[in-house]
């Protein structure tokens, strides 16, 4: 979560400064594209959490 807060936090104020210094929009995606690419394989590495299976007890009658 601070990681993705983090990122919606100064991602507009970078991509701003992006474009003020280019013109366009182009270095802004393309850091967004990277950084995307970079945290794709990251994500997918991360260990996934299993449910365990669920336990049914019988109930005498």
């Amino acid at each position: 979560m601070l990681g993705a807060s983090t990122g919606m936090a100064l991602g507009g104020w970078l991509g701003g400064g992006l474009f003020d210094m280019s013109g366009n929009y182009t270095w802004s995606l393309l850091a967004s594209l990277s950084i995307g690419l970079v945290g794709l394989p990251l994500a997918l590495a991360l260990p996934r959490h299993k449910k365990p299976a669920a336990v049914r007890i019988a109930i005498p009658a």
